[in-house]
């Protein structure tokens, strides 16, 4: 709304300016729903590319990963499932997609790993964004015998940030 409070459910977008964060505004992706307990999203370096996690009549299982495109009006296109390499029967989660469009962390809780969920990389074989390379364990190095996602790289490529459960001073701590 106007005041910056919450329109319901869906996503929004603000942008910092030389005086603060502007209001935030809605971004109207054709035909979003969720009937699952979580959502999220990460735009692409070039922010025409959403890359979504929802659950919805389509989903493989429960929350999915899912793409929409930003035309030139700002409308984003109606989202679709990135299909069965990357979703499974469980929770996708944390998408996080690298600057060249084509590199894709995620978190999972179906694809083989160490501990409740762990990070994974995959990268799109086309333009379709159904078609991925099988997903790759980023191992122990990074993920725990507990539940970690949010993985995200810097642009410089010289730090990536992640979220763990393991180790941690709280509940949940963010890594680098």
């Amino acid at each position: 709304k106007e005041d910056g409070s919450s329109d319901g459910s869906g996503f929004s977008i603000t942008h910092r300016t030389a005086n603060g964060w502007e209001i935030p505004q809605e971004v109207d992706v054709i035909g979003y729903g969720n009937d699952g307990e979580f959502s999220g999203a990460c735009l692409s370096a070039d922010k025409m590319v959403m890359v979504l996690t929802l659950e919805d009549k389509s989903s493989r299982g429960k929350n999915d990963l899912y793409v929409s495109f930003c035309d030139a009006d700002g409308v984003w296109s109606h989202p679709k499932n990135l299909g069965s390499t990357i979703n499974s029967f469980d929770h996708e989660y944390s998408p996080f997609l690298a600057a060249d469009g084509k590199t894709l962390y995620f978190g999972s809780q179906s694809h083989a790993g160490y501990g409740g969920a762990d990070i994974f990389v995959a990268r799109r074989l086309d333009g379709s964004w159904t078609k991925w390379s099988r997903p790759l364990n980023l191992g122990r190095s990074v993920n725990t015998y507990g539940w970690d996602g949010h993985f995200s790289v810097e642009a410089s490529g010289e730090f990536a940030y992640m979220t763990s459960y393991i180790n941690t001073i709280g509940s949940a701590d963010i890594f680098r």
